[in-house]
């Protein structure tokens, strides 16, 4: 069966899919925007040393969060049949597990803080420790909408606490000079939140009660435990250079590198973010035909990283104007570590996309060798470049760009022949990325050289994002070409809106 015809199987698969894909990315546009925005005015009210802090007791809250989310969303999400009891079950274990959390990190703040040698840790840790109940109960109401595809609930809820928590707690309490306690609260706000929008979208709350728990145990807990233990795999390789920077180095450089790496990420993280909520369901849903999943979760690899390869080179080139834009002067030693953070985007959202794929297919053993395997190469790699080479956090940013790459290297490799991925096919897609990569840099980068010292960091900015935009265009012509004879490229004809069209005015043929 080819990839094409085991889509058209799947009654209104197609339609299903491109409603999820265009609300998913109007919201992740909106999103995207206001982030940025409220990002450029929380950075000119609070100090670096602020986020530093929070960024500190962020690994030990997310830390504990994963655990206490037992894998239930995504449980939830990957079941083919899912009954009143699932639901109520997964309730249940979310609340027992949350106030479980929250009252191990209030108890556990001062040894964290002693780890860090930053006693100031404490009382931070245990304020955000109240946002980890509600937010682990809006991950279940967020994993129930995604698995009906009702993403523009999800999204409305999503951004809906983000401007709640940020845009109105956060900046109030900035401007009032809260400093640290300013990001804490819109934390807390946030979570807040979207538990009560959550469980207004999904539907009144039922209590489970003894039976749904009992329920669980067979069809739930079985994959949850088991993504909870790859979460937690990713969660040490993700947050291992916070840890480092922040015990080595300090708040204030801690603080700089986490919103150069917020600034090199969000926008490919958002989008990746948006192309998984529908990628997850459906490669869910069509796992029985094995080639269709596989041209499903390829063309999810050539989105996520076109997508990433026009943001994140793109950003590095522009680095010293994004940064004065968004951040202001104060912020001016974050533009080294932003050229090198930015190149991490593309293989780290291709990466994602790759863990989402294992997800999906309940290959959970695939993606916790690989995802060990990249925590044991940064935790050598990191130290050594930080340390042995005295490079600082210039270091430890270049030790997670090798992490990445190696980490898709191995995806890649190993997931070719679980996903029927043809060698030539996979080659194609790696090249288009590439194409868009390079000329979205370039097409930058001369922008920038051109108006380096005569227009001022805003108009500058806008001139690169022009420039960008004009050579990613080009990109995506050859892109489209590289890409149609593919299986993806089959896929994306017949369901994504105006892909047959873009590739036949490019000249792009199937095989």
């Amino acid at each position: 069966m080819s990839a094409a015809s085991g889509a058209a199987a799947e009654p209104g698969l197609g339609r299903r899919a491109r409603q999820g894909l265009a609300w998913s990315a109007g919201g992740t546009a909106a999103s995207i925007a206001a982030q940025l925005v409220l990002m450029a005015v929380m950075a000119r009210l609070v100090e670096p040393a602020a986020f530093g802090l929070v960024a500190m007791a962020l690994v030990a809250m997310r830390l504990v969060g994963l655990a206490a989310q037992l894998g239930l969303g995504p449980a939830l999400i990957q079941r083919e049949r899912l009954d009143a009891d699932d639901v109520r079950a997964a309730l249940g274990l979310t609340v027992g597990a949350g106030l479980a959390g929250t009252a191990l990190l209030v108890a556990a703040a001062p040894l964290v803080a002693r780890l860090y040698g930053r006693a100031d840790v404490a009382p931070v840790l245990q304020g955000l420790a109240l946002s980890l109940l509600p937010a682990a109960v809006a991950g279940l109401w967020s994993a129930l909408l995604r698995r009906a595809l009702r993403l523009r609930a999800a999204t409305a809820v999503e951004l809906g606490s983000y401007l709640v928590g940020y845009g109105a707690v956060g900046v109030a309490l900035a401007m009032a000079g809260a400093g640290v306690w300013a990001l804490v609260g819109a934390a807390v706000a946030q979570a807040l939140t979207g538990a009560v929008l959550g469980a207004l979208r999904v539907g009144p709350p039922r209590w489970p009660g003894w039976r749904g728990l009992r329920a669980a145990r067979g069809r739930l807990a079985g994959y949850g435990s088991r993504h909870t233990a790859v979460t937690l795999a990713e969660f040490a390789a993700a947050n291992l250079d916070t840890a480092l920077i922040g015990r080595l180095l300090g708040e204030t450089v801690l603080g700089l590198y986490n919103r150069a790496l917020l600034l090199a990420t969000l926008p490919a993280e958002k989008l990746a973010g948006a192309l998984t909520r529908v990628l997850f369901p459906l490669v869910s849903g069509v796992q029985a035909d094995a080639r269709t999943a596989g041209a499903a979760g390829l063309l999810g690899v050539a989105a996520a990283g076109m997508a990433a390869a026009a943001l994140g080179p793109g950003v590095a080139a522009a680095a010293g104007d994004v940064v004065a834009v968004l951040l202001g002067p104060r912020w001016a030693p974050a533009v080294p570590l932003l050229q090198l953070l930015a190149w991490v985007a593309p293989p780290m959202f291709v990466n994602h996309v790759c863990g989402v794929l294992c997800d999906a297919t309940a290959r959970l053993g695939v993606k916790l060798r690989v995802q060990l395997g990249a925590l044991v190469l940064f935790a050598v790699a990191a130290p050594g470049l930080c340390i042995g080479l005295g490079l600082g956090a210039a270091g430890v940013a270049a030790a997670l760009l090798l992490t990445e790459v190696v980490r898709l290297a191995a995806y890649l490799v190993v997931l070719s022949a679980r996903m029927h991925w043809r060698a030539a096919d996979l080659a194609r897609v790696l090249g288009a990325v590439a194409v868009v990569a390079g000329a979205v840099h370039a097409g930058v980068a001369a922008a920038a050289a051109a108006l380096h010292g005569v227009a001022l960091p805003l108009v500058a900015l806008m001139a690169e994002v022009a420039a960008g935009a004009v050579a990613l265009a080009m990109a995506l012509s050859v892109a489209a070409r590289l890409i149609a004879p593919t299986a993806a490229g089959e896929l994306a004809r017949r369901h994504v809106p105006g892909a047959q069209r873009w590739m036949a005015l490019v000249g792009a043929t199937a095989r």
